[in-house]
């Protein structure tokens, strides 16, 4: 499966999208792809209920009809403290070429909330997702064209901004991302920002939703799964993927899988294989 990253590499594989329905019971200790970003464009649509996404660093909350938009290389991530349904539709770099032919560097808002407008986008993901296939290229280059021109016409593209706290993080995540196995920690973290700690564990917190130390065991959570999932023909236990992972006992291991996943290992692994 290849080492986790928060930068999510396998949002920039050549010709790339990921479109699903998924329904989500509340569970307010569960955070989602904790601070993430990829080249690919990201669209949230909350069918029912309500969503709590991050971007960025900012915080926003959006009901029934409501979308978030992340533009490439926006830090986000999301919790799930109440229960919804939603779209969730991530598109790949080479689908983005006609866009940015017509406005460049221009970005969408994040939040895009006229419920009225957002029913014809509705309309147009419901019948994409009942034809979605995975791969095709013409199809899904069609649909992408014509969504985005649902939304440029919508909610107008602006000049994008520099965020230096954007920068800071993805530059955190990847020293993260990197050390995952060793126990860095905030003092580490900070001189190798060029920041005091105090503002180093500011900044993280606003960008990442988490401290050190959790977003640290949230990687390894996630790694950890991608090689639970392979056990079987590997041979690996689970107390030899912890421990390889970069955690110091199973009981923090269980802590944050569950934390991150919202389920045990052997529940997650029940549910992968009842979807096989």
């Amino acid at each position: 499966m290849g080492k986790i990253s928060f930068y999510e590499k396998e949002a920039d594989i050549k010709n790339y999208t990921r479109f699903m329905r998924e329904y989500n019971p509340a569970n307010s200790d569960r955070v989602a792809n904790g601070g993430h970003f990829h080249s690919s464009m990201e669209l949230v649509y909350v069918l029912e209920g309500e969503h709590v996404g991050y971007v960025n660093g900012r915080a926003v909350r959006l009901k029934k009809d409501e979308i978030f938009f992340f533009n490439p290389y926006d830090v986000h991530y999301y919790n799930y403290l109440y229960e919804n349904e939603l779209f969730v539709l991530v598109i790949g770099k080479e689908y983005q070429t006609v866009y940015k032919e017509l406005y460049g560097g221009a970005v969408f808002s994040n939040c895009m909330t006229d419920r009225a407008r957002n029913v014809g986008v509705r309309a147009l993901l419901e019948e994409w997702y009942g034809r979605y296939e995975y791969g095709n290229y013409l199809r899904n280059a069609g649909y992408t064209d014509l969504l985005l021109s649902e939304l440029a016409q919508d909610y107008p593209p602006i000049a994008a901004k520099k965020s230096a706290g954007r920068e800071s993080a993805i530059r955190m995540i990847g020293y993260l991302q990197e050390n995952y196995r060793r126990n860095v920690t905030l003092g580490e973290l900070a001189d190798y920002m060029g920041y005091n700690k105090s503002y180093c564990s500011q900044l993280f917190g606003r960008m990442l939703g988490t401290d050190v130390r959790g977003y640290l065991n949230d990687i390894r959570a996630e790694q950890a799964w991608r090689l639970l999932q392979g056990a079987d023909s590997s041979g690996e236990t689970v107390l030899n993927i912890a421990m390889d992972c970069g955690f110091e006992s199973m009981n923090t291991f269980y802590r944050a899988f569950r934390k991150r996943f919202g389920k045990t290992p052997r529940e997650m692994l029940l549910s992968d294989r009842r979807r096989e």
